[in-house]
């Protein structure tokens, strides 16, 4: 009995030994070569085995930067799988520390995608919208069209109009100014101030590129158009209509709704919204 408990001793501090191992000899030694270990990551994180992956990531990112090829790439895939597992803190500030360490890699814009979301999911709309500026501002014309959508969303309904004009006359990035332009244009349209809106939307002058600015441009001066088209009543109605939204979205007590549309909440919004239309 004494051997025989002897030699399960022996086997399970040789199953120790050889677990440990694993995280210390190189990667030739484990079967692996640091390409194959990176490449069995990403397959880990494709297959949305993420804490899998980052103890991968994080294994290829502890050898010496000198002789490590894919020390940054190791590093870039460390802050998806943090900002995949719901750890949005150590995403933050790997994210911070890789664009401080390295400003213009290939991972810059996405990287910074991250902390635009992040901030997002996190509804610091102020830092967020900065994050999809730095964006505009480095991206090529194919990734313009998805930062739009989210500027356009926040420049509307969450920034308010001085800190677009100061968001407008800090930047010396052209683009982003003539942008900025565009969506204080829309915003004071939205206000109801199509005089200001104009006078902003026609300041810009010459051509403007790349094609995606002329898009941006012309939705707005279409709608700029068709407000000035319609009879006045209609434009008072519209401008009514938008303050009594404003005012009501901000003195609503949101806590009250429930998921369900038949809610008492709602039916008495839409209950005094018909009386208010039959008056």
């Amino acid at each position: 009995m004494k051997n025989r408990s002897f030699v399960q001793k022996s086997k399970a501090s040789c199953r120790l030994i050889l677990l440990s191992l694993a995280f210390i000899l190189p990667f030739q030694l484990l079967g692996q070569t640091p390409a194959e270990l990176f490449q069995t990551g990403i397959t880990f994180y494709n297959a949305e085995k993420y804490w899998d992956a980052q103890q991968l990531f994080q294994q290829l990112h502890n050898q010496p930067p000198n002789n490590n090829r894919l020390y940054t790439a190791s590093e870039f895939m460390l802050i998806k799988t943090a900002y995949r597992l719901g750890d949005w803190e150590k995403c933050q500030q790997l994210a911070n520390k890789f664009l401080y360490q390295h400003p213009n890699s290939r991972y810059a814009y996405d990287v910074y995608q991250i902390l635009a979301e992040l901030a997002l999911a996190q509804e610091q709309y102020s830092t967020a919208f900065q994050k999809y500026l730095i964006l505009l501002s480095i991206a090529n014309e194919s990734q313009l069209s998805a930062i739009d959508d989210a500027l356009t969303i926040l420049a509307n309904d969450f920034i308010p109009i001085d800190s677009l004009n100061i968001a407008r006359n800090a930047t010396s990035n052209e683009l982003v100014k003539k942008y900025l332009t565009i969506r204080l244009a829309e915003r004071y349209h939205l206000e109801g101030d199509t005089k200001q809106a104009n006078r902003e939307l026609h300041s810009l002058k010459g051509t403007l590129n790349p094609s995606f600015l002329r898009k941006c441009y012309s939705s707005v001066e279409a709608k700029l158009q068709k407000t000035a088209a319609a009879p006045p009543i209609y434009r008072s109605n519209f401008t009514t209509l938008r303050s009594e939204c404003y005012h009501w979205t901000e003195n609503f007590d949101w806590s009250q709704i429930q998921s369900d549309p038949a809610s008492p909440e709602i039916r008495q919004y839409h209950r005094s919204n018909r009386n208010r239309q039959s008056q």
